[in-house]
């Protein structure tokens, strides 16, 4: 079952919030009231919409793999984010020096 138009853009103002305040302010800085704030949306549908902050933290991670945004891969290296654990040293800082370029 997929979810609803009205649903699948709350989720991506979510993401696009969370995503925005890791690029800006770090990783730690991605905060459930935070992101509601800036999302426009409660604190308890931030929650639920990505079940729980781990599930919206891993989707910020995911996106900035793609963009290769450095605060945030810094941030997720830091804390040993499953999503980067995976990664080799190499991996990271080749990630890391295309993003800075």
């Amino acid at each position: 079952m997929s979810e609803g138009p009205k649903r699948a853009a709350s989720r991506e103002r979510i993401l696009d919030a969370a995503y925005h305040i890791g690029k800006t302010h770090g990783l730690d800085a991605v905060l459930r009231s935070t992101v509601a704030r800036q999302a426009g949306v409660s604190d308890a549908h931030v929650s639920t919409a990505y079940k729980g902050m781990d599930g919206l933290i891993s989707e910020v991670i995911s996106r900035a793999l793609v963009t290769k945004n450095p605060r945030i891969l810094i941030g997720a290296i830091d804390k040993r984010h499953p999503l980067v654990q995976d990664l080799n040293l190499a991996d990271m800082l080749r990630s890391l020096m295309k993003a800075v370029k």
